[in-house]
């Protein structure tokens, strides 16, 4: 419910960057997405919506920086051998991270990927009775499996993979030159923090649901008659919505599989993989 007047002004940005950038992509103009982030960001100001952000000390940043670089393999590594007892129990949770982080991605690469022919049946099936690097999915999940140690090692943000990636795949990118011209833009854009700050978070939403409205056209392969199939799928979708994560949503895709296989009888004939998986999701809710 609308109570205050600047509750219309956040809809009224948001509502003006979702009509321009629907209109702009049915008309299939190239970067819609973005310019319809820049036109409600534009129609904020007027509405003291945009705002700019605080002052940003490139110098400072970096300066603060080398107290970030390496800490996971200085600090974080000495803490962990010095406390035998807890090694067991820390194990288990970077594991249980692990296979939360891994059925994100790919979770995020079905979703993107597969909406634009990136990764097709094909490597799908690949991936799952391949060896080695036999399909671009392998290849993509090499990729997210270096990136994020390296990341968390050289003290970044989590250099993973994001559904975001949606809205460049919508723009036509496909190919991995486009993350090193995100890279580029980003590394140009340091001394504009200040202004790139100022984007409201009505003016991103509109390329939120967009991106969503793309995701959504795998939904048509699944086989909605087969409550094997719908069961999961639907409660994998709704709980990604719910709980603004995918791999909640992937966790309890697997449960009511799991759930439906035990009903039909076929708790024997379920593949060891799946029941490892209830179980660290299982570890994972209790550590969290």
């Amino acid at each position: 419910m609308i109570n205050t007047a600047m509750d219309v002004k956040v809809l009224a940005v948001f509502l003006a960057g979702l009509a321009t950038t629907i209109f702009l992509l049915i008309k299939k103009v190239p970067g819609a997405i973005l310019i319809g982030v820049v036109v409600s960001t534009i129609v904020g100001i007027p509405l003291n919506i945009t705002t700019m952000g605080g002052t940003y000390n490139i110098v400072e940043a970096f300066t603060a920086y080398k107290g970030w670089f390496g800490l996971a393999l200085t600090q974080g590594l000495k803490e962990l051998l010095a406390n035998p007892a807890g090694f067991v129990s820390v194990s288990v949770i970077i594991l249980s991270f692990s296979i939360s982080d891994n059925f994100d991605t790919i979770g995020t690469f079905v979703g993107t990927g597969r909406t634009t022919g990136i990764f097709t049946d094909e490597d799908i099936e690949k991936m799952e009775t391949g060896h080695g690097f036999s399909s671009k999915m392998d290849k993509a999940l090499f990729a997210d499996a270096i990136a994020t140690p390296i990341g968390a090692i050289l003290g970044t943000s989590p250099t993973t993979t994001y559904v975001e990636s949606a809205a460049g795949i919508g723009a036509g990118g496909k190919t991995g030159l486009v993350s090193i011209v995100v890279g580029v833009c980003f590394l140009l854009s340091l001394p504009l923090a200040s202004l790139v700050s100022a984007i409201p978070s009505a003016a991103t939403a509109p390329a939120l649901i967009i991106v969503g409205v793309m995701m959504l056209s795998a939904f048509k392969e699944i086989d909605w008659a087969n409550l094997d199939q719908a069961l999961p799928a639907m409660g994998a979708g709704c709980f990604m919505a719910l709980s603004y994560g995918i791999t909640n949503g992937v966790m309890v895709g697997f449960f009511l599989y799991t759930f439906v296989e035990i009903c039909k009888g076929n708790l024997l004939k379920l593949h060891p993989i799946i029941l490892v998986s209830d179980i660290l999701f299982v570890i994972n809710l209790w550590l969290s």
